[in-house]
């Protein structure tokens, strides 16, 4: 009988000591939702959809869920006033009044501050999430766009100034962003002193949002990497329901060992300066940057100006030009940039058109705009960094780059073109375009504009060659004219300019490489808004019955659905013409090449 009641001691022993080794669940968590409604909700309801499937959800009795609401001028539903600030906890799947305040706007960081002292006063728990809801526009931008006082946003500063006064020493579990393009690398160093994890994406969301009964329920017995997956797993199962999972991006990054990232990034930006003189370094990193994935829209449709950390950091490592003069020592800092951020990514999900995301972006002037840059120096929270910016974009010479040679057919068959070395310093990247020929010898519609593909690319002595595969896009059988945005080793985004039921737009799609080969598949139409002036939150898939014209000509999507194809060219000939991009958006062409479609 001892031995029997030694042994079941031992077993409960050994059963406590393994409960106790678990991941502790939290016994109290708060949910804070400050939610800017802006044109969102005005306009869409968006806001409402949220807070009505938080109303929906059944909360766990140790999670308190409040809600700052503001920034709209008209609220959908649940009687929300759109001249007050109100507060409300959810409970008993109802809103419950908290507080009404005078109206202020949620772009101010006084306005954040007040309600993240008043949640973590009021609301004390062992695991508090602070969520921003609105357009997000990324570093520069910031976040939470107040209709009601000129779009004034959040920026990072006023982000940090906010959670600096309204912690007062205390520590949030996560900050998240239910908003477009606020997974930076800006983002994340400013909130590091705040917050354990911040949850948010590098690209434009889902207008849906993220899946509130999910982060409830999670909240009440996760943490860290199981809160992260199931927060991330449920907004991209939310994008699969309406088909618009190829773009999504979403990332938990760990916040708690920042100050190792931002050593590693100091280092590596220094690194460059001291090779800048002789430009191959600073060269290296535009390629890099070309060939990482980038993300958002501006307003012209092009991809805005942010890229993946961590994949930017990988090429550069690995790039020869960045190993000039056997400095090897910067390759080093490039790779180990590449492998923190690995480690700092607790989850992440994307989708098929956003492949080689790693779950961190970083503000890099692909795309001039000198406004945009100036605010950005004035935030940069690298000196280094901002030091490298400097030095390209505040001494603009009169003449930035020039031909050597303005196109001659090789030995290979390809027409290529030379710039001159002095070019190298301020190329951004090298594009050709393909004409249609007419029969009079004039240059007809343009049928593509592409990257030079990096197997043609002669960085180092600035040769490029054209290895155009005779191949157009249609639409429905109509062609159209297809502008490459975006490249990786994964696949090829494009853009396209067409008329969809009488309204100009920017429509997007991919071209997936893979196992089965080539695969054309739509993204939608980009919206850009231009009174936040950042891409609108989501896209729009072109669906059965939309009217489009293009170069022309008009056409209906079929009812079977939208066929989108690469197909061989229809002009007996066509031309080719390299153009150079500098780093301030200036065009350099060359000659022109005609050719034979054989």
């Amino acid at each position: 009988m001892r031995i029997k009641r030694l042994l079941f001691s031992i077993i409960i022993c050994i059963f406590v000591v393994a409960l106790c080794s678990c991941s502790k669940a939290p016994s109290s968590a708060t949910l804070l939702i400050y939610m800017c409604g802006s044109d969102l909700e005005s306009k869409t309801g968006i806001a409402s959809e949220n807070i009505n499937e938080l109303l929906s959800a059944n909360i766990p009795d140790n999670v308190n869920v409040i809600i700052e609401t503001g920034g709209s001028t008209k609220w959908q539903s649940n009687n929300i006033p759109s001249d007050k600030i109100m507060r409300y906890v959810v409970k008993d799947h109802r809103l419950q009044e908290i507080a009404s305040l005078d109206d202020a706007c949620m772009g101010s960081a006084d306005t954040l501050q007040s309600f993240v002292e008043f949640g973590t006063t009021a609301y004390p728990s062992d695991n508090t999430m602070l969520l921003l809801w609105d357009h997000g526009g990324g570093t520069v931008k910031g976040a939470c766009f107040d209709e009601r006082y000129n779009n004034d946003t959040l920026t990072v500063p006023e982000l940090k100034e906010a959670l600096e006064g309204g912690l007062q020493g205390k520590r949030l579990s996560v900050v998240g962003f239910d908003a477009c393009l606020m997974a930076d690398y800006e983002v994340a160093k400013a909130l590091s002193d705040y917050a354990d994890m911040l949850i948010a994406s590098q690209n434009y969301e889902v207008g849906l949002g993220w899946d509130y009964s999910t982060i409830t329920r999670s909240l009440s017995k996760k943490t860290g990497e199981d809160l992260a997956k199931d927060i991330c797993d449920d907004y991209m199962d939310k994008c699969v329901e309406v088909s618009k999972d190829g773009a999504a991006t979403l990332s938990a990054i760990d916040l708690t060992n920042f100050a190792e990232i931002t050593k590693a990034f100091d280092d590596m930006m220094a690194g460059i300066n001291n090779e800048m003189e002789g430009n191959k370094a600073r060269l290296a990193l535009r390629i890099a940057t070309k060939n990482a994935a980038s993300f958002g829209a501006n307003s012209t449709g092009h991809m805005d100006n942010f890229v993946d950390l961590a994949g930017a950091a990988s090429i550069l490592a690995d790039h020869n030009m960045y190993k000039s003069n056997e400095q090897e020592i910067y390759t080093s800092k490039a790779k180990t940039v590449d492998n923190l951020i690995s480690e700092a990514i607790i989850y992440k999900v994307n989708g098929d058109f956003k492949a080689n995301a790693t779950g961190l972006s970083v503000y890099y002037p692909s795309h001039y705009h000198m406004d945009e840059i100036r605010e950005y120096l004035k935030i940069c929270p690298s000196e280094a960094y901002r030091q490298l910016i400097m030095g390209i974009f505040n001494d603009i010479p009169q003449t930035t780059i020039s031909y050597q040679n303005r196109g001659y057919i090789g030995d290979d068959g390809k027409f290529h073109v030379t710039l001159t070395p002095e070019s190298s310093r301020y190329l951004l990247n090298v594009t050709y375009t393909v004409y249609e020929q007419n029969e009079d010898g004039s240059l007809g519609n343009p049928i593509i504009s592409k990257y030079v593909e990096n197997g043609d690319s002669d960085w180092e002595n600035l040769d490029f060659a054209v290895n155009f595969d005779g191949k157009c896009f249609e639409l429905e059988k109509n062609p159209i004219m297809a502008t490459q945005v975006d490249v990786s080793a994964n696949n090829e985004i494009y853009m396209s300019k067409v008329i969809r039921n009488g309204v100009p737009e920017t429509f997007r799609f991919v071209v997936l490489k893979g196992i089965l080969g080539k695969q054309v598949r739509q993204v939608g139409v980009v919206l850009f808004n231009d009174e936040v002036g950042t891409a609108s939150r989501d896209v729009l898939p072109l669906k059965p019955g939309d009217k489009i014209e293009v170069d022309g000509n008009t056409f209906t999507i079929d009812i079977k659905g939208l066929t989108l194809k690469k197909s061989d060219i229809h002009s007996s000939k066509y031309a080719v013409q390299v153009v150079a991009y500098d780093m301030f958006g200036n065009e350099f062409k060359s000659d022109v090449s005609i050719f034979d479609n054989k």
